[in-house]
């Protein structure tokens, strides 16, 4: 490590815990000094060759999301053995500084591991995207308690008599567990445009703040929440994106910054797949979140070209 590096300053902790951290630091840089970063023909390959064509040249479909999820692991397998040791750092920062979010503490480490341990391994390592956003005190109990059960799941949930009382009540006069239910629901149409996606969208919309809590909530686990319903993640979070726009301003700052705290870039980077963001709100965004060109330290974001042409989500 750099004598002339003060990670105090970095990392933002006392000199007791910087002890802690200083040695998974110099364990990464060990292993990202035994790793080869692939380059971006190789990384274009790997992920381009999830697609397949027909004699007639039409895109072969079956399979390719196997096929893509496989290609994306090798593209990232190189950061996995460092990945290991940044994560405990994180972990051991956030012990020291209890009120650090989980995307600072990645970014002063990784911030700290450029500084101290300067590579070019270490300026192309980014942090996997996390699997849900970080759970608030403010969202309660119920973001993290056994999500309770639905009247029905799947396509049968969207005509149950018992959502169709609950899209029938005064907004203002649902709890918040209906109001999950309702908005986990959205995990089913698999057509944003659809009348089911937007009587939900539109209800919730008339909810106000307490939408934005709800949503968020989801946004906490969506996997979990698509599943207890018999829906998709991905329908969730493009019904969820959908939503946003309808919100008061700063829930959809709020909820923006849950995802791309969690390192899902692209709910900002391809803002053309969603409804339009405020242009004020998209550019605020860029500036602390970065861009491709610019990545502002945001940890998880890669600045190679391939991830913003292949990635699917």
């Amino acid at each position: 490590m750099s004598a002339t590096v003060d990670l105090s300053k970095i990392l933002g902790i006392d000199a007791a815990s910087i002890a802690k951290v200083a040695p998974l630091l110099e364990d990464a840089a060990s292993a990202l000094g035994e790793v080869k970063v692939p380059t971006e023909a190789e990384l274009h390959e790997l992920a381009s060759g999830a697609y397949r064509y027909t004699q007639n040249q039409s895109l072969e479909s079956e399979d390719t999301d196997r096929r893509f999820e496989e290609a994306m692991k090798n593209v990232s397998r190189w950061r996995e053995h460092p990945q290991v040791y940044l994560n405990g750092a994180a972990v051991l920062l956030r012990r020291a500084s209890p009120q650090v979010s989980r995307y600072e503490a990645k970014k002063r480490v990784l911030a700290a591991l450029r500084a101290a341990h300067p590579s070019a391994a270490a300026e192309h390592f980014y942090f996997t995207r996390e699997t849900g956003a970080e759970a608030t005190p403010d969202l309660g109990a119920a973001a993290t308690a056994p999500l309770p059960a639905p009247p029905a799941r799947g396509e049968g949930a969207l005509v149950h008599p018992q959502v169709a009382a609950l899209l029938a009540a005064k907004p203002e006069s649902l709890a918040d567990e209906p109001r999950d239910l309702l908005v986990r629901l959205l995990a089913i149409p698999h057509d944003p445009r659809s009348s089911d996606a937007g009587r939900l969208v539109a209800f919730l919309a008339r909810c106000g703040d307490k939408a934005g809590f709800s949503a968020l909530r989801a946004l906490v686990r969506p996997e979990e929440c698509a599943k207890s319903v018999g829906g998709e993640a991905g329908e969730l979070l493009i019904g969820i994106r959908q939503l946003l726009p309808r919100l008061a301003p700063a829930w959809s700052e709020r909820l923006l910054r849950a995802a791309l705290e969690a390192g899902w870039c692209e709910w900002v980077d391809r803002p053309l797949l969603d409804p339009p963001l405020a242009a004020t709100l998209r550019e605020k965004l860029l500036k602390d979140f970065g861009t491709r060109q610019d990545p502002r330290g945001n940890p998880y974001r890669p600045s190679e070209a391939w991830f913003y042409n292949l990635d699917p989500t």
